[in-house]
C-alpha cells in the first residue's frame, strides 16, 4: 500500500509539471493511462535533460566529481598551463594549488621561491608557519590568498606566525608573531598620496582637512618599500615603514587589525621634488613632512590630511630656510657673535614682514 502512494505521488508530480511548463497535454494522458511507467518515460524524456542543464545540476555534478577526484581541476589547469604559459593560466593554476594546499608550487607559479616550514594540529586547531618567500610578486598573491588588491611589487616576504581557533575569525584574531616585507618597483593601490597633498596645499589657511576614499585607479608608486610588523592578538603593529620614490620619502607607524579587518595608520610623507609636468603646488612643500592618516577597512580605508598641521609644518620649513639664507647657510665665513644675533633678528622680522 505505501508503494502505491509513492507511485501516485510521482504520477501527480509529473502531471503538474506538464501543465506548469506547458508541455504537450498528451503527456498527461500517457502518465495517467500507464501509472509509474508513463511517469518514468516523461521524467527521462522531458525533465531529466532540463535538470542536467541547470546551473544547480552542473554545480552538483562538479562538486561530486571534485569529491571523487579532488585533483581533477588541477590536472586540467596544469595541462592548460603547460600548453600555453599565459598570466591567466598561471594565476588559475596557482589558485587551484592554494586550494589543494600545494603552497610551494603556488608560490613558484607566482614567480617566487619558498623556504620554511608549517605545522598544523587538529587536536587544538592550531597552526604555525615560518616561511621566507623570495622574488615573489605580492599583488596576485594578496588577491588570491586574502582577497586584497592593495599592493604591488616584487621582493621578499618573511613570516613567523602562529594562531589557534575553530573559525576563520578566531584564527585571524589569534594571530601572533612577526612579519617582514622588502619590495621593489611597486605601488600602493587605491591612493595617490602626492595628489592628496597637492589638494591639501591649495586649502592652506582653511580649517579641517582633506579626506579621500580609496579610488580604484589611484596609486602611489615606489622604487623601494620595507616594513616589519609585530603581531599580537591579530593586530600587526609597525614602526619602521620606509618607502622611497623619485617624488616621495614615506615613513610611518600604526596598526593593521587583521581580526577586525581595519587599519589605523599614519604615514609621514616628505616631498622630495615636484613631479615633472605636475602643478607647482608641490614645489613649496619640498622637504616638508606631511602626515597622511589611513583609517577604515583594510581593503578600502579613507585617507586624511590635516590642513592646519600641513600649514604648521610648512611655516616651520619656511622659517628654517629663511634663517639659513639670512645666516649664510651655516657656512664658514657666515656671521657670528653679535652680528649673528642681529642677523637672526633681521631674519625673523623679514619672515613676518616687520620693519627693523
Amino acid at each position: 500500500m505505501p508503494f502505491y502512494f509513492v507511485i501516485l505521488g510521482f504520477d501527480l508530480l509529473c502531471a503538474v509539471h506538464v501543465v506548469k511548463t506547458r508541455r504537450p497535454l498528451y503527456w498527461v494522458f500517457i502518465i495517467l493511462a500507464i501509472p509509474a511507467f508513463g511517469s518514468l518515460v516523461y521524467f527521462i524524456a522531458e525533465m531529466l535533460p532540463d535538470l542536467l542543464h541547470s546551473r544547480e545540476a552542473r554545480q552538483a555534478v562538479h562538486g561530486a566529481r571534485k569529491a571523487i577526484d579532488p585533483e581533477r581541476d588541477y590536472r586540467a589547469l596544469a595541462e592548460q598551463f603547460d600548453t600555453v604559459d599565459t598570466v591567466a593560466n598561471r594565476q588559475a593554476l596557482a589558485e587551484e594549488c592554494l586550494r589543494l594546499g600545494k603552497t610551494e608550487q603556488a608560490i613558484t607559479l607566482y614567480q617566487g621561491a619558498l623556504a620554511g616550514s608549517a605545522t598544523v594540529s587538529a587536536i587544538d586547531m592550531s597552526f604555525a608557519t615560518r616561511q621566507k618567500l623570495t622574488g615573489v610578486d605580492v599583488g596576485p598573491l594578496l588577491r588570491d590568498a586574502a582577497d586584497l588588491d592593495i599592493l604591488e611589487g616584487r621582493g621578499t616576504v618573511s613570516l613567523d606566525v602562529a594562531t589557534t581557533g575553530r573559525t576563520v575569525t578566531a584564527l585571524k584574531k589569534g594571530l601572533a608573531g612577526t612579519a617582514d616585507l622588502a619590495l621593489k618597483d611597486g605601488a600602493i593601490k587605491g591612493v595617490d598620496i602626492p595628489g592628496i597633498i597637492r589638494v591639501a596645499s591649495t586649502l592652506l589657511g582653511s580649517k579641517g582637512g582633506v579626506e579621500q576614499s580609496t579610488q580604484g585607479s589611484a596609486r602611489t608608486e615606489f622604487t623601494e618599500l620595507t616594513a616589519s610588523f609585530k603581531i599580537a592578538h591579530g593586530v600587526a603593529h609597525n614602526e619602521d615603514l620606509l618607502m622611497k620614490s623619485p617624488v616621495l620619502r614615506l615613513t610611518g607607524r600604526g596598526d593593521i587589525d587583521i581580526g577586525e579587518d581595519k587599519i589605523d595608520y599614519t604615514a609621514k610623507a616628505a616631498i622630495v621634488a615636484p613631479p615633472g609636468g605636475q602643478p607647482k603646488e608641490l614645489a613649496q612643500l619640498a622637504g616638508v613632512t606631511v602626515p597622511v592618516r589611513a583609517i577604515g577597512p583594510i581593503g578600502s580605508p579613507k585617507y586624511i590630511v590635516d590642513v592646519q598641521v600641513l600649514a604648521t609644518e610648512l611655516a616651520k620649513s619656511q622659517l628654517g630656510r629663511e634663517l639659513e639664507r639670512r645666516l649664510g647657510g651655516g657656512k664658514s665665513g657666515g656671521q657670528s657673535g653679535s652680528s649673528g644675533i642681529d642677523a637672526l633678528g633681521d631674519a625673523l622680522r623679514g619672515l613676518f614682514g616687520k620693519p627693523k
